[in-house]
């Protein structure tokens, strides 16, 4: 004799235990990668927005101080490509490229922005 097909609340329970195996996997597969994404070396080396940074071979191409906020740090494949920085001194906004040393305002003839 056959077995007689499953209620809808068997069903119901069936798929809510299918729901919770899988969202279980997506969580630790989600903290897995944050973890990792957290011991990469640019994102923990990446300076914060809140302490002043300097970096010596970097100045404000306006005032020529070398002490900045870092508002934007970006990075591919875990080495340095850009930093978006405001002169502590004069409050301009630039961004350097770490590949050509080089302000990107310079390079577009942007004019100098202060920061707000």
């Amino acid at each position: 004799m056959s077995k007689p097909p499953p209620t809808f609340a068997e069903l119901a329970q069936q798929r809510a235990q299918e729901w919770a195996a899988t969202q279980a996997v997506a969580a630790k597969a989600q903290a897995d990668l944050q973890a990792a994404i957290l011991a990469m070396p640019d994102v923990k080396g990446a300076p914060s927005p809140d302490v002043p940074w300097s970096h010596p071979t970097l100045a404000c191409r306006v005032c020529a101080t070398n002490m900045f906020s870092v508002t934007r740090w970006v990075t591919v494949n875990g080495v340095r490509h850009r930093a978006e920085v405001v002169c502590l001194a004069c409050r301009t906004l630039g961004t350097w490229d770490w590949n050509t040393k080089v302000w990107l305002e310079d390079v577009t003839g942007q004019a100098p922005t202060v920061a707000p």
